[in-house]
């Protein structure tokens, strides 16, 4: 089964749905989870519509709409429907005729599949169009080139589960909105004993967020981010969208819940430091009291959440010596 998280394009929805139904493997389900905004439910049905009826579709029914809530809603029909294998997709991508095929070549050999990621956009200088990605033991999250068969963290886009991942992980909804999701994920499944592992030979799309999301970045930032150990964590500003306040508590949120005390510390007072906050006040224009209301209900959540689960991943593992 794949699950795709849509929002608000029905063009990019339109251009995975054909590579999938020009797939040489033919998939059991594609169950379609719209975020959208109103005004794009029709056209993403009528779109849905015009294939097979294997193609299944559904407006998500909740007020929080992010792909974590989508990927959940996936997993959670995807458990009922009694199906062995998921792919996790991300509407702005789309795969290749034998990327499921390539997938399958590699089921025995990974609890978690990651694919390799190529640009989406044509005769772009961007070859890539996502890596995967690994946490230092300080919680600094960066992309990596990695090798074949390395056990890394992988985005969204292109992730095959098998059902006894899914069956012990869900993704989770309540921490987490877009952002951070994934690792998350990644995080979890490794503390469950569960191996992801990159395959180059599987082919899949994806833009550059690079390039489709531009930002300033000098060199001398680009160098300042590859030489500090510590995750910066953030702000709420005063110009802060929703998504960005629900970043910002998905960071501080997955940090506490998978690092020892001493490296949430580290990480806050390197995200505070007096020698560069200053500049950051005026520039972002920091609300230090909704800043302070965020990672304090961010650490409280999270070091609720990391008693409960260790304790589940500790039994898991127990069971799974005696079988």
């Amino acid at each position: 089964m794949a699950c795709i998280a849509a929002y608000n394009s029905p063009e990019d929805l339109g251009v995975l749905l054909n590579s999938l139904d020009r797939s040489q493997r033919t998939i059991d389900e594609v169950y379609v989870v719209d975020n959208s905004n109103e005004s794009y439910l029709h056209e993403n049905l009528r779109l849905v519509g015009q294939y097979p009826d294997h193609f299944v579709y559904e407006v998500n029914p909740q007020r929080k709409k992010g792909c974590a809530q989508a990927f959940r809603i996936g997993m959670e029909r995807f458990l009922v429907m009694g199906y062995d294998l998921l792919l996790l997709l991300d509407q702005d991508g789309k795969i290749q005729e034998d990327s499921i095929e390539r997938y399958l070549d590699h089921i025995e050999e990974a609890d978690l599949i990651v694919p390799k990621i190529r640009n989406i956009i044509p005769h772009s200088p961007y070859e890539i169009g996502l890596l995967p990605s690994k946490v230092s033991m300080l919680a600094k999250i960066d992309t990596i080139h990695a090798s074949e068969g390395d056990e890394v963290i992988g985005p969204n886009m292109g992730l095959m589960i098998h059902r006894y991942v899914v069956e012990q992980c869900m993704y989770d909804d309540d921490h987490y909105f877009v952002g951070f999701s994934d690792f998350d994920y990644g995080l979890r499944t490794r503390r469950f004993g569960y191996r992801s592992r990159y395959f180059s030979d599987i082919i899949v799309y994806h833009p550059n967020l690079s390039e489709k999301y531009p930002k300033k970045w000098s060199r001398f930032r680009d160098w300042m981010f590859g030489v500090i150990p510590f995750q910066h964590l953030g702000y709420v500003s005063r110009h802060c969208t929703y998504r960005d306040e629900c970043d910002l508590y998905s960071r501080v949120f997955l940090t506490t819940k998978y690092f020892p005390f001493f490296v949430v510390i580290a990480n806050i007072l390197h995200t505070f430091n007096p020698l560069i906050l200053w500049y950051r006040m005026i520039r972002y224009q920091i609300a230090f009291g909704k800043t302070v209301s965020v990672y304090r209900s961010a650490i409280r959540a999270a070091r609720v959440d990391r008693k409960t689960e260790k304790g589940k991943a500790v039994d898991h593992k127990k069971r799974g010596s005696i079988a």
